[in-house]
């Protein structure tokens, strides 16, 4: 909005915050992105080729649906909207480890089990620690850290079982590798990177993994290095994010988001905003290259900062005195900025508190972990001609 224009916001659920920002002029509610994919994609593309719009901006994981009308929806607007292949080699953690043995960039070992009996196997044939994972996840959904093998075959079941995942989408056995994690955001063009963040999770949610609440931007040239490698081979043009476990200095990718992530929040902070750049791809332009960003800059997302200070509170009955040096640094860091809290446009936070408090029961008995619940993603990936869409 400030750069100028009327934005209209859609998304699939009432409570879906960012739609109340005083800076939205419209709000569109289209079907569950979860459980009418086909839908969720038709009534977009019809709000788009009725309403006129100069660009459509994909702002989370849909834009892997999406790719599946990816021509349909260009021939009513402009957007930067990768092929759904480009999208997989990075989404699907399988594919990604492909993609980097042919860039020549390190990844964890891993086994793909095809049935449950390979997890049993893999238990009695490797040493931890491992990791399982959802294939296409994200936000550290489903993922289990063990370092007693013997529990492999039971806790592979137990996920399988929880997520419904068929046997296409069983979940992969990874190498744990032990290091300092370090994650990116990087805007693409046809294989070069025009500008990127680099930043450090100071605190997550999960605390083992998962995604980071309060990041800070750091110097990361081993990262970049590897992120252009990945980017070289695949020729990929959009947003895509990594996350890299760096050991002995080398950097291992285990996970990549071929999507926005609130590190865009502090790219633009940090002095490389990328959203003009954007713009000018979606013209067909080719942009110039951005501005490096500073490092020590900081961003926060309040929300799940403020459950982190909830989870902390509990673990203070096994840990007391640590867990109150954490809160020490907790409250020290409140002060930094936030991805969505702002004090002269309220109403998204509000809105966000409301949609937490309504779904705790839900949170509190589902056996999902909550980033599977609350982010819509591991549902839709496969949607294609098979069953109506356009490939």
């Amino acid at each position: 909005a400030r750069l100028g224009a009327q934005v209209t916001a859609a998304d699939c659920h009432r409570l879906a915050y960012g739609m109340y920002s005083k800076h939205v002029a419209r709000r569109v509610t289209l079907p569950s992105l979860r459980d009418c994919p086909a839908d969720y994609a038709q009534a977009l593309i019809r709000e788009l080729e009725r309403g006129q719009y100069d660009y459509y901006f994909p702002g989370y994981e849909e834009v892997v649906l999406c790719s599946h009308f990816r021509e349909r929806l260009l021939s009513c607007t402009r957007s930067v909207l990768p092929p759904y292949e480009s999208l997989m080699n990075l989404h699907d953690k399988s594919r990604l480890a492909e993609l980097a043995a042919r860039a020549g960039v390190a990844t964890p070992e891993q086994w793909q089990p095809t049935c449950a009996g390979d997890a049993r196997r893999i238990a009695q044939e490797a040493s931890g620690p491992l990791a399982i994972k959802l294939r296409q996840g994200a936000g550290a959904s489903g993922m289990r850290v063990l370092r007693d093998v013997t529990a492999l075959p039971e806790l592979f079941d137990t996920i399988v079982e929880a997520h419904a995942l068929p046997a296409l989408h069983l979940p992969l056995v990874q190498r744990w590798v032990e290091g300092e994690t370090i994650c990116s955001l990087e805007l693409c063009y046809c294989g070069e990177v025009l500008g990127h963040v680099f930043f450090r999770g100071l605190r997550t949610m999960p605390r083992r993994a998962g995604t980071t609440v309060l990041r800070e931007s750091v110097e990361a040239s081993a990262c970049a290095a590897a992120s252009r490698a990945l980017i070289g081979e695949l020729g990929y043009t959009g947003f895509v994010g990594f996350d890299y476990v760096v050991k002995d200095g080398t950097p291992h990718v285990v996970d990549a988001n071929p999507r926005l992530t609130p590190a865009l929040n502090l790219a633009q902070r940090a002095g490389c905003d990328m959203i003009p750049a954007w713009l000018a791809m979606a013209d067909g332009r080719v942009p110039r290259r951005l501005e490096e960003p500073r490092v020590g800059v900081r961003t926060r997302t309040q929300f799940a900062d403020a459950i982190w200070l909830l989870d902390s509170l509990r673990r203070s009955f096994g840990d007391w005195r640590g867990e109150r040096e954490l809160r020490r640094g907790w409250c020290r860091d409140a002060r930094c900025a936030d991805d969505i809290a702002d004090r002269t446009d309220p109403l998204p936070n509000i809105v966000l508190w409301w949609y937490i408090l309504t779904n705790l029961p839900k949170l509190l008995s589902s056996p999902l972990d909550s980033a599977e619940l609350f982010m819509y993603h591991n549902r839709y990936v496969e949607y294609g001609p098979e069953s109506g869409g356009e490939g």
